[in-house]
């Protein structure tokens, strides 16, 4: 599979798991202290960051940037290459300390660190329409 049409397959992925966050988070009884919300909507951000992250990667597969020695480096590298803004690096970047707390330290993560990814999803939506215009490109 091409760069290309890996990058539309991820973008289409982060559509998906976007509208089944909004399902969710629509429903009556939403309410991330009931467990099984909890564990719906971690695990539904968690495909999301990752999808994100795998995004950043093809990118700069695609753009044939320096390989990135971590995750952060990811989005450092697109704000340095402006693929993305630099202001939209860094907020994507921040991301991936969810990502690896719900990873690797899934015990201590709770409803605040929920929330606060949640409130970052435009920032993975401004991040889709970039890689879409890098596809148009």
């Amino acid at each position: 599979m091409s760069n290309i049409n890996r990058v539309s397959v991820i973008l289409g992925d982060v559509r998906y798991y976007l509208d089944e966050f909004r399902d969710i988070s629509s429903e009556d009884d939403y309410d991330l202290e009931e467990r099984k919300t909890y564990y719906a909507v971690s695990m539904i951000l968690f495909t999301i960051l990752n999808s994100v992250i795998e995004l950043g990667e093809e990118l700069i597969t695609e753009k044939n940037l320096v390989v990135p020695g971590s995750y952060r480096e990811i989005f450092r590298l697109l704000g340095k290459a402006d693929i993305v803004p630099k202001d939209l690096a860094k907020d994507l970047s921040s991301l991936v300390y969810y990502r690896n707390r719900l990873s690797h330290q899934y015990s201590g993560f709770n409803e605040d660190d929920l929330e606060s990814v949640i409130s970052k999803l435009a920032v993975i939506e401004e991040f889709m329409s970039c890689a879409e215009k890098e596809l148009i490109s």
